[in-house]
């Protein structure tokens, strides 16, 4: 706990950085879409947060898999839609997350007004 107590910005900033953006290569996309897919990766998991990244572009027309990894195809897929539209889809898809999470366990309920308020305050 006293660890927590001392961490700093910086010293957050850096584990973000290092466990998120650059382990999962988040740091390759394009700016408009990287805060929808941390903010979802700290909320998530990585691994999932590019995984609605990857079902988003499959909801605009983009033929890609969905495999957890940004890859040259995922991001040649990002390249060819719209990024706000993109992270609006990453929101809709979190958003949907959020729904499936409830229903499994409504006990999760009273946290369902903070997570759509933050989920909606992404869609830029």
């Amino acid at each position: 706990m006293d660890q927590i107590k001392s961490l700093t910005r910086d010293k957050a900033r850096q584990i973000y950085h290092a466990l998120y953006i650059e382990r999962w290569k988040i740091h390759k996309l394009p700016d408009e879409i990287i805060l929808p897919v941390v903010d979802t990766a700290v909320l998530f998991g990585p691994q999932r947060a590019i995984m609605m990244l990857q079902t988003a572009l499959q909801r605009l027309g983009q033929d890609i898999k969905v495999d957890g990894f940004i890859g040259p195809l995922t991001l040649s897929a990002v390249s060819r839609v719209d990024k706000l539209a993109l992270s609006r889809m990453i929101v809709v898809e979190r958003i949907g997350r959020h729904v499936d999470v409830l229903r499994n366990d409504p006990g999760q309920l009273i946290f369902a007004y903070g997570w759509f308020r933050r989920a909606i305050s992404l869609m830029g």
